[in-house]
């Protein structure tokens, strides 16, 4: 995914989020890439436990976000190649491995069982367990104040895309009443930006200004989608519904 074919632009990145912080090396990032964001709403809580839900345009949803963030205990869960951006940002990066579901046809099992080994080394059943470590770990950040960003989206609509559960397992390990939930939406990045923004000759000739929306809405209370026995199920069916409700069927 982030193959440093650009190698000039991942480590000036890093350097920046090194040296300054990785707000200030995200707003470079948005410069670099010559990028306009329309901020619609209200500014997000610079303390206290915090959960951003986005959906997923493509690779430029995270230094729109980021960049508005006036607060130094960010985190991220992503796909497991995002770490490549650099040092700074796997020090604020829970990974996620993929695990489909196995299949019940033979070709599709081994393909995924290829996938698993040469792609991600592991098997399935590691990734499972993985992925279950990272979100406890995610959880533990934000119960302790901490903020987090994740794109609980396959792709940018949410009503045609699967909305992944994991969120629902995230939020019923976060015992703290003060936790905010943030739902924000997102319209203008492309998912070809991650084919030229690498690419050091593409990034020459195909970068031009570009304007991207976000909107964000007040934020929520997490009694409005957990009570004492609510399901991981049900707490990411409610998050799905509140977030149709109020950003439509775009």
């Amino acid at each position: 995914m982030f193959h440093p074919l650009n190698v000039g632009f991942l480590t000036e990145f890093d350097r920046i989020g090194s040296r300054d912080s990785v707000r200030e090396a995200m707003r470079w990032w948005m410069a670099e890439c010559r990028l306009n964001l329309d901020v619609q709403g209200p500014p997000f809580p610079e303390s206290g436990p915090l959960i951003i839900l986005s959906n997923h345009h493509g690779i430029f949803d995270f230094p729109a976000i980021w960049s508005n963030l006036a607060r130094d205990d960010v985190h991220f869960i992503g796909m497991r190649a995002t770490s490549k951006l650099g040092k700074a940002i796997a020090a604020r990066h829970f990974p996620v491995y993929m695990s489909q579901k196995p299949s019940p046809y033979l070709f599709e099992r081994i393909k995924n069982h290829t996938y698993y080994r040469i792609r991600e080394g592991i098997d399935r059943a590691e990734a499972l367990r993985r992925n279950r470590e990272n979100t406890s770990r995610a959880a533990a950040c934000v119960r302790e104040g901490g903020c987090l960003i994740l794109f609980p989206t396959a792709g940018t609509y949410v009503d045609t895309t699967m909305w992944k559960h994991g969120i629902g397992h995230l939020i019923a390990e976060i015992d703290n009443a003060d936790l905010r939930i943030v739902l924000v939406h997102i319209d203008g990045p492309g998912r070809a930006d991650l084919l030229y923004m690498l690419n050091p000759y593409l990034f020459f000739w195909l970068r031009r200004p570009r304007r991207i929306r976000m909107k964000t809405h007040e934020p929520l209370g997490i009694a409005e989608f957990r009570e004492r026995e609510t399901s991981p199920r049900e707490i990411s069916a409610r998050l799905k519904d509140r977030y149709l409700e109020i950003f439509g069927r775009f």
